[in-house]
């Protein structure tokens, strides 16, 4: 070891030991590595470790401090510090970052403590995410109250807000599961999406897993055959001890069977219509869709059953009452007879519905009128079934003398009394004499002369519907005028509503009475 070396460092022994220790420079050795002469005071110590400091950081390549530079670094510095009294940490091995360097080392440390531990931190980790998983999943797999599913001509891109929307419209249950099965008169089994669902549907039905179904006419007729619902007999005897009216309702007698199999299905009521129920009724038009086709003769229709495997037969009975006690009746029944066609009876009456205040469930019907057999006519018409005729003229003549309508010179006094009468033209009928007396009281009252037609068919309405919905069927050899008179039925129970109704018909007519006819 030369003389240089043995002023740098001590070597010291001690049984056996060796230790190095570093060698502490003296104040004049500290000033001549930074080039100072002796009398240099602190203040010029540090403007010239300052200038060696930004001399050695220009001379850091773009990789980085070499190992001479951190050489000439640790020097300079160490001569600063033991000028200043400062103890610096030379761990830094990138002395110019831009990171300061204790936010460094404990990054370092840390990726130092996730790589020894990194397989204990991976389990632990992993373990957490299960758990949460299984908390969550034991959240939203709560029993539900009541599964619920809509099967035929009805579909939804919304299926759980249309679930909130009976969660919060049912009394029976808070937590309904509900899903759909979408049939229409164009699905065919040669689809195997329709297929699957039919298969999947059925083995739920059997299965156990559902407990209401609300499904249309055409898939109730096959799925009955099926033994797949409850008989509601006793239910509905049940419903009528508790004060029910059962005779209101349009129930879905099953003549009964044997299947294939040897099972018997005793005759029976095993569904009940429920498209009226305000609650279906309330169903958010935006979210749920009816693809009802009238045009191939499926008219719209919900029916209410219960699985007859349900777990839960109460609580989907407790529905089916709710869904019964809040069927909407028909207001008013509207019959068009003669040259008018009804082609969309369903949708006309939704039509009808939005567009007229005094409508709030209307019944749309339709009656051929011909004038060599008026009985027909006069028998539907005469039955109490129908409030409101809307005819066509020559029809109305034909029935005007039938006593089948209500003479309307006294309700007409209230629509010339709010000025709108000078626009309507209406239907006087002569009614001759009787001769001699009558022979006691008769059961329908002798028919008096007086207005017993008033022609709407101005009505904004009425001039704007689509043929769609309703067409002009003259089947005569000669054109004539299209005409709609509105009339009542003497049979009706609820004459009020229909004057109501049609008061609202007459304010819609347009106020020059020529164009009625056009």
């Amino acid at each position: 070891m030369n003389k240089k070396d043995d002023e740098k460092m001590n070597i010291q022994e001690n049984d056996g030991d060796i230790s190095v220790k570093e060698h502490v420079m003296s104040r004049a050795e500290c000033l001549e590595v930074l080039g100072l002469p002796e009398s240099a005071d602190d203040n010029a110590v540090k403007q010239r470790y300052g200038a060696l400091l930004r001399q050695y950081k220009r001379h850091v390549d773009e990789k980085g401090a070499t190992y001479d530079d951190l050489e000439y670094y640790k020097r300079i510095t160490t001569a600063y510090d033991t000028i200043m009294g400062f103890t610096h940490d030379f761990g830094d091995d990138n002395p110019t970052s831009i990171i300061p360097y204790k936010i460094r080392r404990k990054f370092a440390k840390f990726a130092a403590f996730v790589d020894q531990y990194k397989l204990l931190l991976f389990m632990g980790i992993l373990t957490v995410c299960l758990v949460v998983l299984f908390i969550f999943q034991s959240k939203n797999n709560t029993e539900e109250d009541i599964t619920i599913k809509f099967v035929g001509a009805y579909t939804t891109i919304q299926e759980r807000q249309i679930t909130e929307y009976l969660n919060d419209s049912a009394e029976t249950f808070d937590d309904a599961l509900v899903s759909f099965f979408t049939v229409t008169t164009k699905t065919t089994l040669l689809d195997n999406h329709a297929k699957t669902g039919a298969e999947s549907f059925l083995s739920q039905l059997m299965a156990g897993s559902m407990d209401v179904v609300l499904i249309d006419k055409e898939s109730y007729d096959a799925y009955v055959e099926e033994y797949a619902f409850l008989k509601l007999d006793t239910l509905l005897s049940e419903y009528e001890a508790a004060g029910g009216n059962t005779e209101a309702l349009d129930t879905c007698y099953f003549k009964g069977l044997t299947t294939d199999k040897g099972v018997t299905i005793d005759e029976g009521i095993y569904g009940i219509e429920v498209s009226d129920s305000a609650i279906i009724r309330g169903l958010p038009k935006d979210m749920f869709t009816w693809l009802y086709d009238e045009p191939s003769g499926q008219s719209k229709s919900m029916i209410f059953a219960i699985c007859r495997t349900s777990k839960r037969q109460d609580v989907a009975w407790n529905y089916g009452k709710e869904l019964v006690e809040s069927i909407v009746p028909v207001d008013v029944s509207v019959n068009f007879a003669g040259a008018h066609d009804v082609v969309l009876k369903d949708k006309l009456g939704e039509l009808m519905e939005s567009s007229f205040e005094t409508l709030e469930n209307p019944e749309i019907g339709e009656t051929i009128v011909t004038k060599e057999d008026v009985s027909g006519a006069v028998q539907e018409l005469s039955s109490g079934k129908w409030d409101v005729v809307l005819i066509d003229k020559d029809s109305f003549e034909a029935l005007a003398s039938e006593n089948v309508f209500l003479r309307l010179d006294d309700l007409i006094k209230d629509v010339v009394k709010d000025g709108d009468g000078n626009a309507l033209a209406t239907y006087f009928v002569d009614v001759p004499l009787p001769d001699g007396e009558s022979g006691g009281e008769a059961e329908t009252p002798v028919m008096e002369s007086g207005i017993y037609g008033i022609e709407i068919r101005g009505n904004k309405f009425f001039r704007k519907l689509s043929s769609d919905y309703l067409k002009w069927n003259d089947d005569g050899a000669e054109k004539k005028a299209e005409t709609m008179v509105f009339a009542i039925c003497r049979g009706t129970d609820s004459a009020d509503k229909a004057w109501k109704f049609g008061k609202e018909l007459f304010a819609g007519v347009k106020k020059n009475p020529a164009n009625n006819f056009k």
